[in-house]
């Protein structure tokens, strides 16, 4: 029982290094959003001189939008990482319940 109980603190401190982990990226998928925006682009681009200006703003385009795939997909493994221990927590929960009640009727037919 205290072996499952240890697992269900260790999950849960996963679920909360998880947590420490998500809100940066977080925050840095909606700074990423608010910069595709064309105004923004063309802003962020106004001092850059080019004879290609179309070209600037489709590579800066083009690297906002690989770096929000790849925030993206951190997230979503972040998201799977806390389904899962969500998972593993309850099944640790019901096996520490099913012990209990083992130990609880062991200790009845003691008693008897």
């Amino acid at each position: 029982m205290t072996k499952e109980e240890d697992r269900i603190r260790t999950l849960q401190k996963e679920l909360v290094d998880l947590s420490a982990r998500e809100t940066p990226l977080r925050k840095r998928l909606d700074e990423i959003e608010s910069q595709q925006q064309p105004d923004r682009i063309e802003r962020s681009l106004a001092g850059v001189g080019s004879t290609k200006p179309e070209e600037v703003r489709d590579t800066v385009s083009r690297q906002l939008s690989i770096e929000k795939r790849q925030i993206q997909a951190q997230l979503d493994t972040i998201q799977a990482g806390r389904a899962r221990n969500h998972s593993f927590i309850t099944n640790a929960e019901e096996s520490i319940a099913r012990l209990k009640r083992r130990l609880n009727e062991l200790s009845n037919d003691r008693l008897r």
